[in-house]
């Protein structure tokens, strides 16, 4: 993954803030919106910051604890602070999915513990505490953890990737992209009811993709128009030479052969977005409705972050 090495503390920019609820395809598909977004004629007037999970998430799949996730992260960002164990914890993620040498949760924590030991060993924080990164001393925490890493794994751009996760909220200018997932089998209509009610109050823009993000892929494509709806909503596993893959995946791998959920195979997505925008008003893409129907509402995110908006 390539984030983002421009952005400044100082800077003017507003800044639009994408949470995740999934880690794999759906942060792949912007981080190549934002590694292309000069060809894609995004906006230059805005900076695009990617946030990370906490790795005690890493393998669920909830859009109330994203929701929760999210906004502890920004309540810390409005105060230019960062939380210990919340800035471990997403420093932890981006090595997990940037090295195959942390190929499992236990190894994954088993670093968390030892950053949790580093930190309290040079810097007397503990993990509840907060520090300010606007202050000098927090480049010092900065140097320590990256020499600390890149003596186990020397990970790209992990430097890069810290300095995102110092930029301050203004939430009279900035504003906050939740990116779920509506799995009817996994959230149910109370638990929906309640995320919109909550990012309603706390001003967070929700976009939602029902039943899942490769439906969202799948837009990029005319053909989508030729297959069921109601199976696309349904979203089944199929068993598939052995191998278990829900339907929007495997439709998706008719017209992306080499797509994987590590490899979403974004040269060949590119071109076709401005299809995708236009292919997803064809279905649902109300919040309301998106409760129960096949739809999605991303293209309205491309579109705020395209500079001819």
């Amino acid at each position: 993954m390539r984030l983002e090495s421009n952005i400044k503390l100082e800077s003017k920019k507003k800044k639009i803030f994408l949470s995740f609820e999934g880690v794999k395809t759906e942060v792949q598909y912007f981080d190549q919106l934002i590694q292309h977004r000069s060809e894609l004629n995004i906006n230059p007037n805005i900076e695009i910051i990617l946030m990370m999970r906490n790795h005690t998430f890493l393998g669920w799949s909830n859009p109330l604890k994203a929701f929760k996730r999210t906004k502890y992260c920004i309540d810390n960002l409005s105060k230019n602070q960062r939380n210990v164990s919340s800035f471990i914890s997403s420093i932890d993620e981006f090595c997990f999915y940037n090295t195959q040498l942390l190929s499992t949760k236990d190894e994954a924590s088993s670093l968390y513990d030892s950053l949790v030991i580093l930190i309290k060993n040079n810097f007397k924080l503990d993990k509840t505490n907060n520090f300010n990164f606007t202050h000098p001393g927090s480049i010092d925490i900065k140097e320590c953890i990256i020499t600390f890493i890149n003596n186990k794994f020397k990970i790209k751009d992990l430097d890069v990737f810290i300095d995102s996760q110092f930029i301050p909220f203004n939430p009279y200018r900035d504003e906050v992209c939740l990116i779920v997932d509506r799995d009817s089998r996994s959230v149910s209509n109370n638990q929906y009811d309640t995320l919109l009610k909550y990012c309603g109050i706390n001003k967070f823009n929700l976009f939602v993709s029902n039943p899942c993000f490769e439906f969202w892929l799948l837009l990029h494509f005319d053909e989508i128009f030729d297959i069921d709806k109601a199976e696309l909503l349904d979203n089944k596993k199929l068993l598939i030479d052995g191998c278990e893959i829900h339907f929007c995946e495997y439709e998706l791998k008719k017209l992306l052969p080499n797509f994987e959920k590590n490899n979403i195979c974004f040269s060949s997505l590119i071109n076709r977005i401005n299809i995708a925008v236009s292919n997803e008003k064809y279905y649902e893409e109300s919040l309301l409705t998106l409760k129960t129907e096949l739809g999605s509402n991303f293209g309205q995110l491309l579109t705020k972050l395209f500079a001819n908006s």
